[in-house]
C-alpha cells in the first residue's frame, strides 16, 4: 500500500481509530461495474477486533449496487467526521479540520440468518449511539438484541465488508 503523503496526520492508535469509527454514521462505498465507478453513501455498523475492521450494511435485494457487488466484490470505502472550517486572513490560508478513514476491502453477501441478524444488530446499535455535542462525546446506549422475522430477513440483503487495508487521518 502506498504511504500516506501527510503521515503527520495519520492516526494509528486503536482507541483513536475507534473514536473516529464511532463518530461516523455513514460511509461511502465505491464499486465498479460496466457503467463505470459508482459510489453510494450507506449507514453501517462495524466490528474492529484483532486489528480486523469489518463493516456491515443492508440494502434492497436488487439494484446497481447489488449487481456490481455480485460481479466484483472489491470495494473502496471512505468515511469522515469532525468537520470544522478554520478561517484565515485570506482565501489561501483557510483550512478544514476533519477526521477520516479510507480503505479497500471485499464485500460478502450474508446468507446465514444468524449472521444476518448479528450484522443487523451491529448496524442498529452503532446507529443508535448518540453523539451528545457533535464533538466526540457519546451517550452509549445499552446494546440491544433485536428480533427479525423470517420475512424481514428474506426481504433485505445484508453485507459484510472485510476492510483489507485502511488509513485513519485527522487534522485537528
Amino acid at each position: 500500500m502506498r504511504e500516506m503523503r501527510r503521515s503527520d496526520r495519520m492516526i494509528t492508535d486503536r482507541e483513536e481509530i475507534v473514536d473516529v469509527l464511532d463518530s461516523c454514521k455513514v460511509f461511502r462505498m465505491a464499486v465498479h461495474d460496466e457503467e463505470g465507478m459508482y459510489i453510494v453513501p450507506l449507514n453501517f455498523g462495524y466490528t474492529y477486533e484483532d486489528d480486523v475492521l469489518k463493516l456491515y450494511f443492508h440494502s434492497a435485494g436488487e439494484g446497481r449496487k447489488v449487481d456490481a457487488l455480485a460481479a466484483d466484490p472489491k470495494v473502496a470505502i471512505e468515511m469522515d467526521t469532525d468537520h470544522y472550517l478554520v478561517e484565515g486572513p485570506n482565501a489561501c490560508s483557510f483550512g478544514y479540520l476533519y477526521s477520516s478513514i479510507m480503505g479497500n476491502g471485499t464485500a460478502r453477501k450474508l446468507t446465514d440468518p444468524e449472521e444476518k441478524c448479528a450484522a443487523l444488530n451491529c448496524l442498529m446499535n452503532h446507529q443508535l449511539t448518540r453523539n451528545t455535542d457533535n464533538m466526540r462525546s457519546f451517550d452509549k446506549i445499552e446494546k440491544k438484541k433485536y428480533n427479525y422475522s423470517y420475512q424481514m430477513l428474506a426481504a433485505v440483503n445484508v453485507y459484510e465488508i472485510i476492510v483489507e487495508n485502511f488509513t485513519c487521518k485527522s487534522r485537528r
